[in-house]
């Protein structure tokens, strides 16, 4: 039963931190915010930073390639390994979702007491979260090259 516990608290870890990445990957506003802090509309246009942003999300769910010239040959190959790292998280997020279930509906089945395993779940999650964060806050380019040294 233990091990059912700990695949359980995992599962539940990982959907708390990919859904919150999920959440602001998938929120036009954050990037929006983001191009007008580093004057992307004035560099390049708002018409074309839209539209490179649009094409990009597009590619990213897989409803189209990147056709336009808008980015380079090298930010393509690049974002053609973001695009696999996305989908892995995407994956990794789904099952996650689906084994989380089938412990929660065995376990409560079985009438075993969840709870602890739910409360050390978030707690878990949110300090993961959090330390990221701390991270990102205090060295973020430190983070962000381990990122893609770990990554690519």
């Amino acid at each position: 039963m233990k091990i059912l516990d700990c695949f359980l608290i995992l599962s539940l870890i990982l959907i708390i931190f990919l859904s919150s990445f999920s959440i602001m990957y998938f929120d036009k506003g954050f990037y929006t915010g983001q191009f007008e802090k580093n004057n992307a509309y004035e560099r390049l246009g708002m018409e074309n930073v839209d539209n490179g942003f649009d094409e990009l999300m597009g590619y990213f769910q897989g409803n189209n390639e990147l056709k336009t010239g808008f980015f380079t040959l090298n930010e393509k190959k690049h974002l053609e390994d973001v695009k696999r790292i996305l989908d892995n998280a995407f994956g990794v997020l789904y099952l996650a979702l689906g084994a989380s279930f089938l412990i929660l509906v065995y376990l409560i089945v079985e009438k075993k007491d969840v709870s602890y395993d739910l409360i050390f779940s978030g707690v878990a999650a949110l300090c993961l979260i959090l330390a990221v964060i701390a991270m990102a806050f205090f060295n973020f380019n430190w983070l962000f090259t381990e990122f893609h040294l770990f990554s690519f």
